[in-house]
């Protein structure tokens, strides 16, 4: 694992080189992720880092979206079946393409 200092140093390296003019950099940080009172899959509450990223300053639109599903012929992952060893002890009939759910709906 890097020392904060060797990060600083590698992220304003990285930093220089500006892929997109429509991007911003988001330093390496450390979460916790996860949520004990919500879905049994997200539990345990634990610590994430991540190393810095560029991400895109603007969101993507719709069609945006299928313009580059058009030309590159993507796949998304809720198109694709998950792989079981991704997914340790996963019920086989949760094991489908499928999309996230980010707001519990009233029905199952």
């Amino acid at each position: 694992m890097q020392t904060i200092e060797s990060r600083a140093v590698a992220e304003n390296k990285v930093n220089e080189a500006l892929p997109n003019k429509e991007m911003v950099w988001i330093p390496w940080g450390t979460f916790r992720m996860g949520a004990e009172h919500f879905y049994p899959e997200e539990a345990a509450i634990h610590e994430e880092t991540v190393e810095g990223f560029w991400i895109d300053e603007y969101e993507v639109t719709n069609a945006d979206f299928a313009k580059f599903v058009d030309a590159t012929r993507y796949v998304t992952s809720a198109e694709k079946p998950p792989n079981p060893a991704d997914h340790p002890g996963a019920k086989p009939e949760l094991l489908r393409p499928a999309s996230v759910v980010f707001q519990k709906p009233s029905h199952r």
